[in-house]
């Protein structure tokens, strides 16, 4: 079974000889090169902190290449579940996060050049069933009365 993503099919790997020695002085040590370790890091070196991405194999190497390349909204908790654990206005902000993300992406998409095809082409959710559907059309008017 093959366990790289297709795209990283003939691309030449990085090779180091040995890893690579990290500043004597170092302001935040990162570990794990994904999009978050990344994203990071790269907004603490634009103000001024000096950092190191510490990944134990290749930049991108676990989660963030193995997925389906789509940023959508919300968190690994439903929305409802959020709001009912922490209250409306914690459960919104977390709603609201996932949202700027996005719009972080973008952000950095358009200030770097990146080749990478992004787009925002929305989100659909499919029902299998009349009961699917009428639970989708409730959760619907509550997102948009509560977020």
């Amino acid at each position: 079974m093959k366990t790289i993503p297709f795209w990283t099919d003939g691309l030449e790997k990085p090779t180091f000889p040995e890893p690579p020695t990290p500043p004597d002085n170092l302001d935040v040590a990162i570990v794990g090169g994904g999009y978050t370790g990344l994203n990071a890091a790269y907004t603490l070196a634009q103000h001024g902190i000096s950092v190191a991405v510490f990944e134990q194999h290749t930049i991108g190497w676990g989660a963030s290449s193995r997925n389906g390349g789509m940023a959508t909204v919300g968190i690994k908790a439903p929305a409802k579940e959020m709001v009912k654990r922490y209250g409306l206005e914690r459960g919104r902000q977390f709603w609201q996060a996932s949202l700027d993300a996005i719009d972080r992406i973008e952000q950095l998409v358009n200030e770097e050049g990146l080749d990478c095809d992004f787009c925002r082409s929305g989100h659909v959710a499919l029902a299998f069933k009349p009961s699917h559907f009428e639970n989708m059309k409730k959760s619907a008017v509550w997102y948009k009365d509560k977020l």
